[in-house]
């Protein structure tokens, strides 16, 4: 009977694990990780461009894991501007654009001082 009862115990314990681990976040974005550009040649390196942040003394923007500011080197190109939604990057003296999140439309609210 312990057998069978220590059987049971394992499996269930099995069967929860695997569903542990094929959860997501419900509360994500639906393409949390950004978007890359689209690659037309094979020797463009790919930005993924995770946020952004704008502020009255300051622009950032983190992209492939590193945040950066306006005129910095990221994988082969510069920053030469950020927005709230997009950076764009100069790359063999071409401006690429790459967005944050290629399917939520983002608006910019001022606040007032009121």
């Amino acid at each position: 009977m312990f057998k069978s009862l220590y059987m049971m115990m394992i499996v269930q314990i099995l069967l929860t694990a695997g569903n542990v681990m094929a959860m997501t976040d419900p509360m994500q974005p639906p393409n949390f990780r950004g978007t890359q550009t689209d690659s037309g040649s094979k020797d463009r390196p790919r930005w993924l461009l995770t946020s952004t942040l704008i502020s009255k003394n300051r622009k950032l923007a983190t992209i492939n894991g590193r945040t950066v500011g306006k005129g910095a080197k990221v994988s082969g190109g510069q920053i030469i501007d950020i927005k709230p939604a997009s950076v764009t990057i100069l790359y063999k003296k071409q401006p690429v654009v790459v967005y944050l999140l290629r399917f939520v439309d983002k608006h910019v609210h001022k606040i007032s001082s009121e």
